[in-house]
């Protein structure tokens, strides 16, 4: 007799665990962001003092010469910071992979009852870490990319204030129109316990105790508990600021970047900027726990995943049409083309920037009845 075969969703044990492991991602992803903001606003601050010591001087300067020494000395600033926002980029784009598989594997177990499996060593991780961009490229060159066309909007607005014979007062207030602007968002609710105090590292460990077992970097492992245990305090958002950018602020758009199950679209509100490398970092985001899950679903023989939408006024087409459809339904109807004037040939979220769909693996011999409870997800976690 075959095995009916549904989807991961319909258990409570498969919900709970997901619901717990997507708010422990969405704390990495929110402890990066708030890292790659604070080393924006010191090159943001760092700009503004090139800014002001020639805004003084440049009146003895031609336009010609202001503009080249501005830039020269904007581009000094730039090695260290792509440096450390690749830094950033990378452990984030490590932590949220491996969390993702190895959490995957877990509620695939605790949903059927049964070990399964999951093999996340350094050379994966290090696979995943090494993507390219979501916009293509390396990650390195797209943040130096970035960084550059802040300098050359530096550049402009130093040029024309020069040639509108701006004071530097005038000068420095053209020049932070020119820059990004900080974006308030919703800071995650800490709904789980903090098992460990904050700032001690657990002890290495092989694996995490659980319905699940395989080899995993311990390294990266015990590096991801860190980052979810401690709170980034930021270090460029005080009087201790020389160069304040003080500038419009701006309400995160509602839905925007990756929301896990169950987080409020409101709450407690931090700050980093709405530029390019920041919405490439977190559409990466989702696309590293979407890879690390399918993954997971792979090596434990599971290759067809049923596509879940969010269903409001801002979901794209694209996702509305795949709402409760199969992964093989997707491509099959793609093929056939039924949906000729969609571009989109994802099979699996994410389909574009902002997706905001998830996806739910296909089971066999899934009990009708939820199988023993392994205990919470932050008990496995810190176990």
């Amino acid at each position: 007799m075959t095995k009916p075969v549904r989807s991961a969703a319909e258990s409570p044990r498969y919900r709970e665990f997901i619901t717990a492991r997507d708010r422990a991602l969405e704390r990495l992803h929110f402890r990066a962001q708030l890292e790659i903001g604070d080393l924006m606003r010191q090159y943001l601050s760092r700009l503004a003092g090139i800014v002001a010591m020639h805004a003084v001087k440049g009146e003895r300067m031609g336009l010609s010469a202001i503009s080249t020494s501005v830039q020269s000395a904007l581009e000094r600033e730039m090695p260290g910071t792509i440096q450390a926002m690749w830094r950033v980029v990378a452990r984030l784009r490590s932590h949220a992979w491996l969390l993702a598989h190895v959490g995957e594997a877990e509620a695939i177990g605790r949903t059927l009852g049964g070990p399964a499996k999951y093999q996340a060593a350094q050379g994966q991780v290090q696979a995943a870490m090494l993507a390219p961009n979501p916009a293509g490229g390396r990650w390195d060159a797209r943040i130096e990319l970035a960084l550059q066309r802040i300098n050359q909007q530096v550049v402009a607005a130093v040029r024309l204030a020069r040639v509108l014979g701006d004071s530097p007062q005038e000068m420095m207030q053209r020049v932070q129109k020119a820059l990004p602007k900080p974006v308030r968002h919703a800071t995650p609710p800490k709904e789980l316990r903090r098992l460990r105090e904050a700032g001690a590292l657990p002890p290495v460990k092989a694996l995490p105790r659980g319905a699940s077992a395989g080899v995993v970097d311990e390294a990266t492992w015990n590096s991801m508990l860190a980052d979810y245990l401690d709170d980034y305090v930021p270090k460029w958002r005080g009087p201790e600021t020389v160069f304040d950018i003080d500038v419009d602020r701006e309400d995160l758009p509602a839905g925007a970047g990756f929301q896990a199950v169950g987080t409020p679209p409101s709450g407690d509100l931090s700050e980093w900027y709405g530029w390019e490398v920041e919405q490439q970092m977190t559409q990466d985001f989702v696309g590293q726990v979407r890879d690390g899950q399918v993954t997971a679903a792979n090596e434990n023989g599971i290759t067809d995943f049923v596509w879940v939408s969010v269903l409001d006024a801002k979901t794209d087409e694209c996702c509305t049409w795949r709402n409760g459809l199969t992964s093989r339904e997707i491509e099959a109807q793609l093929k056939n083309g039924q949906h000729r004037g969609d571009d989109c040939r994802a099979t699996v979220p994410p389909a574009h920037f902002n997706c905001r769909c998830v996806l739910s693996p296909l089971l066999k011999g899934m009990p009708d009845e939820p199988p023993p409870d392994f205990g919470a997800f932050d008990e496995w976690l810190n176990s």
